[in-house]
């Protein structure tokens, strides 16, 4: 994409714009699928540790707080 910053004059004010536009026409791969990939690990990850902490320090409601689903965060 294409950013532009643009200023102009309306009387004594100064006005910016700024323009964006999309100069590829790449499209987004398509997933197989497969929901096991290094992001999904990831966020799974955190998700779990999110969970240890707010248990050690005593926290919340439990996963559903903080988003993450009660199945996949308890390993």
């Amino acid at each position: 994409f294409s950013l532009t910053k643009e200023a102009g004059q309306n009387g004594k004010k100064i006005i910016i714009k700024f323009s964006v536009i999309k100069t590829g026409s790449k499209e987004p791969e398509a997933t197989n699928g497969n929901i096991n990939d290094n992001f999904y690990e990831l966020m799974l990850s955190s998700c779990r540790d999110a969970v240890k902490i707010q248990n050690e320090l005593g926290g919340l409601d439990g996963c559903k707080t903080i988003g993450c689903d009660p199945v996949h965060c308890k390993k």
